[in-house]
Formats: structure tokens, sequence, C-alpha cells
């Protein structure tokens, strides 16, 4: 096809036309099954070693500012696959190149040089959000128009492993045929990050049910003089000493979610002084204002003695609670 050999001369191809000598390392174990790539076909598919790939007439060298032997690349397996819609007479082109390196920073180096370099060098590039793959560390960015191509690149890193993947085509085919390229690419991305797992041995993470109640914490306790505004960030320095015949706050920073609209919080605050209680007081429920990603609840005091003063703050929403304590000095 006269069309996508124009393409892959624009594009520079995964290495289909370069002989790579077989790695001392093999990389094999980061292949991908032929099905993922549906409904594109494979047209290469080949582990290649750590000089074939560090050409930077090569796609994914290309996308790096820095050669693969900087970051200490062992060896790679490259797989192509196209796909030509019923009723078009051109092709969308997936690349898939599964990388090892001798150590996790290389990696990590790599993910970092090939998420920025090439975006950089374009103006029509934006950034997008990966796939949900379970993975701390992957970007997205899409090249929109260049030579009336249009490119999609996904970059992830786990542990000593490199996945780089793309999807690029004509720019009206790109368009039309976006969700199935999406959801092309987002399958070679899960088995690459399958394969990744297996071979460079990162632990697939736990899953963690959802909590079915409020969520509740306390953030701090504070002794704050009367009128103090709210410190938000936490960041005054807390007070601790108070005069005695002098009002002060005791200010509760607490934070609520996955409560349902219409949650009610209730407060309970005990002062002592040594094991004489000085104040129990149950506050009168309140409807909270959600979200709260922190909110602060004060009452007033007046220590009425010298002496070293503790507070106990617990606070209620529904069936969950939590509970923080303050100790302070009157002189």
């Amino acid at each position: 096809m006269m069309w996508l050999a124009i393409l892959l001369q624009l594009f520079a191809g995964p290495l289909s036309a370069v002989a790579g000598r077989e790695p001392t390392q093999s990389a094999i174990g980061l292949q991908l099954q032929a099905a993922v790539f549906a409904p594109a076909l494979i047209t290469y598919s080949k582990t290649v070693d750590a000089t074939t790939m560090n050409n930077p007439a090569n796609w994914p060298r290309l996308h790096h500012a820095e050669g693969y032997d900087t970051p200490g690349l062992r060896s790679s397996y490259v797989q192509e696959a196209s796909w030509t819609p019923t009723g078009s007479s051109d092709a969308v082109v997936f690349d898939y190149a599964g990388s090892l390196f001798r150590a996790q920073p290389g990696a990590y180096d790599g993910w970092q040089d090939g998420s920025t370099y090439w975006p950089m060098k374009y103006n029509n590039t934006r950034f997008l959000t990966c796939p949900d793959l379970g993975v701390p560390i992957c970007t997205r960015w899409l090249l929109i128009g260049d030579n009336s191509i249009d490119e999609m690149d996904d970059t992830i890193q786990l542990g000593k492993c490199l996945a780089e993947t793309r999807a690029f085509g004509p720019a009206a085919l790109f368009t039309a045929q976006t969700p199935q390229i999406t959801s092309t690419l987002a399958a070679v991305d899960a088995a690459a990050v399958g394969a990744a797992r297996r071979v460079c041995r990162v632990k697939q993470p736990a899953i963690v049910a959802a909590p079915t109640g409020p969520v509740l914490g306390i953030d701090a306790v504070r002794l704050e003089p009367d009128g103090a505004a709210p410190d938000w960030n936490l960041s005054r320095h807390p007070v601790g000493t108070a005069a005695r015949g002098h009002t002060v706050l005791i200010a509760t920073y607490y934070s609520v979610t996955n409560a349902p609209t219409g949650s009610r919080a209730r407060f309970h605050e005990v002062i002592q002084v040594g094991a004489s209680v000085l104040l129990d007081k149950r506050d009168q429920p309140f409807t909270l204002a959600l979200p709260s990603r922190l909110s602060r609840h004060v009452i007033r005091f007046v220590p009425p003695s010298a002496g070293s003063y503790r507070v106990t703050v617990t606070v209620q929403v529904g069936a969950a609670s939590a509970a923080g304590t303050l100790t302070f000095q009157v002189r």
C-alpha cells in the first residue's frame, strides 16, 4: 500500500526494516499476544538488541532526547500491527516496545525522557489521562495534525521495565475511529503492564474495598488565641501555654469523606486538670457541609487556674468516630 509505505517513512517504523541481532539477555517475556491488537493484524514481532533500539531514526528512540544506552537498556521486544477499517483505503498503525533495563532508575529515566522530549517539540501536542491500568507511572499525549497525521503515545514504567505504545494514522481516519483506536491501545497497554509485572516481578497492588460509610479523621486539636483565624494548612507553630482567666480556643481540625448528604456530626469535649474534670461538654449535632476536605470546630474556654491541662475531643458521624487530644500548660 503506497500510503502506508510513505507513512512509515514519515513516522519511522519500529525497526521493522532493520535486522537487529538477538540480544544475549532477551526480552522475549515482554512479547504480547496478537489478539490484544485486534482488529489490527501483526506485521512485525521480534526481540531487538540494545544497539538496534538505540538508532535515533527509529521509533521509539526518536521520541527520546538521550539514547537508551545512557539509562542502561538490556533488550526490547517490538511489535507492530496494522488495521484498515472497512471501506477505507488508509490504515491505522499500532506499535509496542517493551524494554528491560539493568535497574529501575534506568527505566524511570527512560519514561521521563520519552514522556517529555517529543511533546516539547510540537505546539500541537496535548497531554491526556492514561487508561486505568493500576500503575502510578504512565503518560499519554496526543499529537494532532503533524503532516496530516494524528498520533497517540503512551509511556509506562514498572520496576526495571518500560512499555511504550502508540497509534497513528491519517487525521480524518484517526478522528473517525478514535473510540476503536483508544480501545485497542488500552488493551495493548493492559497486556504490556501484565507482561512487565511478570518479567520485572512487580506485584499487582492489593484491591482495597471502597468504604461503605463515612470516613472520619481528626487532623489536629489545637490551642489558639481567642479570635484567631483558621489555620487551614496547620502551618502555625502550636500554642502550648495559656494564662488563667483568659479565654482561649480549643480548635479541632477534622475531615469527613464518603458521607451522604445531610449527615450530622456531634462533638464531645472533656477538659481535665489531673484527675479533675473541669468540662464535659456534648455539643448539639449539626449538619455537615460536604464534601469536607478540612473543617474546623471551635469551643471557647477560660482556664480557671494554673496547671497541666488535657483535652480529649471525640467526633461522631453516623457509625464512624474519631478522637484527638491536646495538652497545654496554664500559668
